[in-house]
């Protein structure tokens, strides 16, 4: 491996280096994450690969701090994004990270969307409280997000919910939340499981796009 040169390692976006994750369960602790470290900096896509249960989810769980601390103690040399100590913040600071900077896909749409919003209040949400937006100011936001990310007719489907919309679409939708705040950096937690193979296709496809026009980083 060829080294970098002085100040490299400065222009990662996010270094993580030693993360270990233990998991507390009632047989003892469950070592989930051991010693993982990588890096990525701006524009750059970064593919963790590994069979089912290897840690994967985990690791960017441990990350961004979405954890329960009851049940995970999660340490590490350096987890740091644009240079600040991710493992260092409280949870307000934390809070302001996710989302405004790191926006994340998770693996089910259908579990992570909350079932007694409608889709555009769930974007709004995040619009009014990092971006300050108002409350019309947000609705013309998030119908152009949705719009974005390929949603039919998204003026009329803003105050639709979730069992409204198909598998393919929930995750269109919930790529539009990870993006609402045009973070940095997007992790995408295998993102088409579930998904027909055309369907699969068209969202890796949509993510490959908005990750080259908005110049983001991607895990």
């Amino acid at each position: 491996m060829t080294p970098e040169p002085p100040g490299a390692a400065s222009r990662d976006l996010l270094c993580v280096r030693g993360l270990h994750t233990q998991f507390l369960s009632d047989r003892g602790l469950v070592h989930a994450v051991n010693g993982v470290s990588f890096s990525v900096r701006r524009g750059e896509t970064l593919a963790l690969v590994g069979e089912s249960g290897c840690g994967k989810t985990a690791t960017m769980l441990s990350v961004l701090r979405l954890l329960p601390p009851h049940r995970a103690r999660v340490e590490a040399d350096e987890v740091s994004f644009k240079g600040q100590n991710l493992l260092g913040l409280d949870d307000e600071e934390m809070r302001r990270v996710r989302g405004p900077e790191i926006g994340m896909i998770f693996q089910d749409p259908r579990a992570s969307l909350n079932p007694v919003l409608t889709i555009g209040r769930q974007l709004t949400e995040s619009l009014e409280v990092h971006l300050r937006l108002g409350r019309r100011a947000a609705r013309d936001r998030a119908i152009e997000l949705l719009e974005s990310v390929g949603i039919p007719r998204p003026a009329s489907r803003f105050d639709d919910y979730p069992h409204q919309f198909s598998g393919g679409m929930c995750q269109r939708v919930m790529i539009a939340i990870a993006l609402a705040c045009e973070p940095s950096l997007l992790i995408a937690d295998e993102p088409t499981t579930a998904l027909d193979a055309t369907i699969q296709a068209q969202i890796l496809n949509l993510v490959a796009e908005l990750r080259a026009t908005r110049e983001m980083a991607m895990i």
